[in-house]
């Protein structure tokens, strides 16, 4: 058994303007902002409630932010801070930390629990697991 394994969540800040962006001009900066945040906190929860192993928050640019804060008082997770570069190096860098494990955005708060419990099964019996996206 598998243990050590390690659930790597990315998050961005969740700053007005800065994050989910392409939910505006829909929606304003700060509700694009509270929608991100929603995301994370609803991330962070169910891979908190589901993942067998360490369950570690990176976060970009900034690790001070309330939610954050919030997120490591009530439920003890680990906040790091990304690595800079593009998306791929933060999650080579995510891995490298701590490895076996997996990298997950905090934009799939909807992710299927059973999806997060065969990956691990799938990391278990030795395999890479790839999960699909459908936006980039």
């Amino acid at each position: 058994m598998l243990s050590a394994a390690t659930l790597h969540l990315l998050a961005k800040t969740p700053v007005p303007g800065r994050v989910k962006t392409r939910l505006m001009p829909r929606a304003t900066a700060e509700q694009a902002a509270h929608i991100a945040a929603w995301c994370i906190e609803t991330s962070v929860g169910l891979a908190l409630s589901t993942w067998q192993g360490t369950v570690r928050l990176h976060v970009w640019p900034s690790a001070g932010h309330a939610l954050f804060r919030d997120l490591q008082r009530r439920f003890g997770i680990r906040i790091e801070l990304q690595e800079s570069g593009d998306l791929g190096k933060k999650m080579y860098a995510a891995l490298r930390s701590a490895s076996p494990g997996i990298v997950m955005g905090c934009d799939v708060p909807h992710c299927p629990r059973d999806v997060l419990v065969r990956a691990r099964a799938l990391l278990n019996d030795g395999c890479n697991v790839i999960g699909r996206s459908r936006d980039g």
